[in-house]
């Protein structure tokens, strides 16, 4: 089942006009990339001596990027309808459909962080009944 996130800075939250972001629960495999870039990073900067965190940001945009599948209501300056276009990306041996990073630009880091947190809770897609896959 896909998720529904309205941020909470959006002007337009619970009327007709809120912009809405879709999201598809992350399979085990998306989600294990997520975890894996903050686990290398921490551990390598462990060794450092500097703070394992800061790659979260890293993994919060990689999750939007392989979870978030469109929106409504997503205008531009110029009151224009952003169209939600995807490009191919291959990690690892697997090609990925993912949003266009600078579609992401788009988005305030706020707003990644609250669609990070959501899939990140979200039960993994291969778990929900096949029925609602």
């Amino acid at each position: 089942t896909d998720l529904r996130y309205v941020s909470e800075d959006d002007p337009g939250k619970g009327t007709p006009e809120e912009t809405v972001f879709t999201l598809t629960p992350l399979t085990s495999t998306q989600s294990a990339m997520v975890n894996d870039l903050l686990a290398s990073f921490s551990a390598a900067d462990a060794q450092a001596g500097e703070a394992g965190a800061m790659n979260l940001h890293q993994a919060a945009v990689l999750a939007v990027r392989l979870g978030l599948n469109g929106w409504e209501n997503f205008i531009d300056h110029e009151d224009n309808e952003v169209k939600f276009e995807t490009s191919r990306q291959t990690m690892g041996k697997r090609v990925f459909s993912m949003i266009k990073p600078e579609l992401l630009d788009r988005i305030p880091m706020g707003d990644i962080f609250g669609m990070y947190r959501a899939l990140m809770e979200a039960p993994q897609a291969e778990h929900l009944p096949r029925k609602n896959r």
